[in-house]
């Protein structure tokens, strides 16, 4: 049994096996299992322990400092004491809750941003795209919505943009449209009838306030998902669906499509998705969860042409 004792004023003690190090004090994982007791005895027991735990600190060993390494190699030697009692102060900093919530972001996305900042090849290519007037037009938040999104479409050959209503999702979008514009892609973009003129005006050659970027996309609704409906317009887009053109599909409401089931969702997969070779999918919905966690299930599964074995890798 390896024992420690800890003195506090008012006749408090702890006794018990963790030491006065980070890993005892809960700074630090380790493997030991510590067993500790809070104990309130009365003044002479109190006195005892005080005397004792005074004459350890007369012994050399209890001066010794303690030598930090650092990620790059370094070293540095410390006063033991004072970089323990700085280690303690940190859990009793007072946080705002701004500071937890990018504390979360940072660690739910900070390596997207690093490998974005890392990668000399995708910011030559943002280079370009940082030009348009679409991309000048978006907030800072947009952008780095943006640029991840096409990182992972880069990557995964899908991605979902979910912010909540009001944040722009339609001018974020029509700025991954043109990044991959110019990366020579064909864009079809898929939304509800009643949506047509929010995405209609800002083509090319409607004198929209991004004329100057040429946005080029074939519109289709959510409704014609069938062979009658999807090759009844006169923009000669009909062969392009099922050719081996690169492609950029956007599903505008895509949580319209939640439903693997329905025959849209099937002729979407089976007519449209596996037909071609190098598609990606971009989906936008501010509410991609309506009942359950299956519906956000179904959307995925649009990026990945119906594969289901595609989660497991």
């Amino acid at each position: 049994m390896d024992c420690k004792i800890y003195g506090r004023r008012y006749c408090r003690h702890f006794s018990g096996s963790s030491n006065l190090t980070e890993a005892g004090i809960g700074l630090k994982h380790t493997n030991n299992l510590e067993l500790n007791i809070a104990e309130t005895g009365n003044n002479n027991q109190y006195k005892e322990l005080v005397e004792w735990f005074a004459e350890l600190w007369k012994k050399p060993q209890a001066h010794q400092g303690k030598t930090l390494i650092f990620k790059d190699g370094s070293r540095k030697k410390v006063n033991f004491k004072q970089y323990l009692i700085a280690e303690i102060e940190k859990i009793f900093i007072e946080y705002t809750p701004r500071d937890i919530y990018y504390k979360i972001l940072f660690e739910l996305f900070g390596n997207q941003i690093l490998e974005i900042e890392n990668n000399p090849e995708f910011n030559r290519q943002i280079g370009r795209l940082e030009n348009t007037a679409i991309f000048h037009s978006l907030y800072d938040f947009q952008k780095k919505g943006a640029l991840s999104l096409i990182r992972m479409l880069q990557k995964y050959d899908g991605a979902i943009l979910a912010d909540a209503v009001g944040l722009g999702k339609t001018w974020s979008a029509l700025t991954v449209i043109k990044f991959f514009q110019m990366q020579g892609r064909e864009v079809i973009l898929l939304c509800p009838k009643k949506l047509e003129s929010n995405w209609r005006r800002y083509k090319e050659d409607q004198e929209s306030k991004f004329e100057s970027d040429k946005l080029k996309f074939f519109i289709r609704f959510h409704t014609d998902m069938n062979s009658d409906r999807l090759n009844s317009y006169n923009d000669r887009a009909d062969k392009l669906f099922c050719d081996d053109k690169p492609k950029l599909i956007v599903i505008d409401e895509s949580h319209n499509l939640r439903n693997d089931k329905s025959q849209r969702y099937k002729f979407l997969i089976e007519q449209i998705l596996q037909k071609n070779q190098d598609i990606k999918v971009l989906l936008i919905s501010a509410t991609p969860i309506n009942n359950s966690l299956n519906d956000a299930r179904n959307q995925f599964k649009l990026m990945v042409q119906g594969n289901k074995n595609y989660f497991w890798r």
